[in-house]
């Protein structure tokens, strides 16, 4: 809540009205449906990133790229059986 500034017939008094903060538009945008699609030189950049990285360190990388590690585990098994 916030107090205003209102005041009082011009006195400089203030008339102690609150108002409350605007409400966050509680609308859910639509998803586009698709799955984001990568190309086979970011699977392989990431990957040897995230290989280099000690195991403490690599749920940043997976958090700041905004995958999974699942995502993680499906490239390697693609990377290793040849695949793009």
């Amino acid at each position: 809540m916030t107090i205003t500034g209102a005041t009082v017939g011009g006195t400089g008094h203030h008339n102690g009205s609150v108002t409350e903060p605007p409400k966050p538009d509680p609308e859910v945008l639509e998803h586009s449906g698709r799955s984001r699609q990568f190309s086979a030189k970011y699977k392989s950049r990431i990957l040897a990133k995230y290989e280099a990285l000690p195991r403490s360190a690599r749920g940043a990388l997976v958090g700041r790229e905004g995958l999974y590690s699942s995502l993680i585990s499906s490239w390697r098994d693609q990377r290793d059986k040849g695949l793009r």
